[in-house]
């Protein structure tokens, strides 16, 4: 089962379209059953995804998880836990706030075509060129560190609509000294590595030239109770930051 269809010329059907264009394009479901409002919108759904890389549900009554994993069924098929397999992009990521926090919650995303459009050639080197090895330490397993590493490319091509993207949200986004802190605190911590195909350090330069485009066009969203977020993984890089682990917020995702 194919998560966001490809639509043709005589398949486009979008009676109204959700919401203005923006990232995220932002809609409230209107009726108490959002996850019947979602299957009855799934067509401008899937387009709006296809174009803004992210749709916002605002104001869904999530005082029942059952409701948030309906909704995320609809859009995008058989689900998982998000993030349970490292170095594995899912088709489709799904997040929603359903309880209050006293922490300043906030999940960080960018777009990858926009990313990549912006970065120059000059500065990047061979960077788009060649194999890169992403390598996450856990020191917050009991058992010691636990090492992951995985082999995976600057650009993603989009299954869908062919767009390449930028793909490597290790190096768009920068470590934060706060939110290490609180991990600490929480008995976590998670420090990420890319590196050549070949093992060689990727320069500083080119870094930091990755991470200053990123910024430009990055968005942070503030979790308000009730927002369902749908994210098109094969198009935007998110950084879950303060909002993720044990802050309230819920997260899914689909590979179909």
């Amino acid at each position: 089962m194919t998560a966001i269809h490809a639509f043709d010329a005589m398949s486009r059907f979008s009676p109204r379209p959700l919401g203005r264009p923006g990232f995220p394009r932002v809609v409230a479901p209107t009726g108490r059953d959002a996850a019947r409002w979602v299957e009855a919108h799934l067509h401008p759904l899937h387009e709006a995804l296809l174009e803004d890389g992210a749709v916002l549900l605002r104001g869904v009554d999530l005082r029942e998880l059952a409701t948030f994993r309906a909704i995320a069924e609809r859009i995008g098929g058989p689900l998982g836990r998000s993030g349970s397999r490292a170095g594995s992009t899912p088709r489709l990521s799904f997040w929603a706030c359903r309880t209050p926090s006293i922490l300043g919650r906030t999940l960080t995303m960018v777009d990858g075509r926009r990313v990549l459009g912006d970065l120059e050639d000059a500065r990047i080197g061979r960077l788009l060129d060649e194999p890169l090895v992403v390598r996450r330490t856990d020191r917050s397993a009991d058992a010691g560190p636990r090492v992951t590493a995985w082999t995976t490319s600057a650009v993603r091509t989009h299954p869908i609509t062919h767009e390449p993207a930028f793909a490597v949200a290790e190096l768009a986004f920068g470590e934060r000294a706060g939110l290490q802190r609180i991990e600490r605190l929480l008995g976590r911590s998670e420090v990420s590595e890319v590196r050549t195909g070949s093992g060689r350090p990727i320069e500083r330069s080119v870094v930091a030239h990755v991470r200053e485009v990123t910024a430009r066009h990055a968005r942070v969203h503030r979790w308000e109770v009730g927002d369902v977020l749908v994210v098109d993984a094969s198009s935007v890089l998110v950084d879950v930051g303060g909002g993720w682990g044990g802050f309230g917020v819920e997260g899914l995702e689909s590979r179909a």
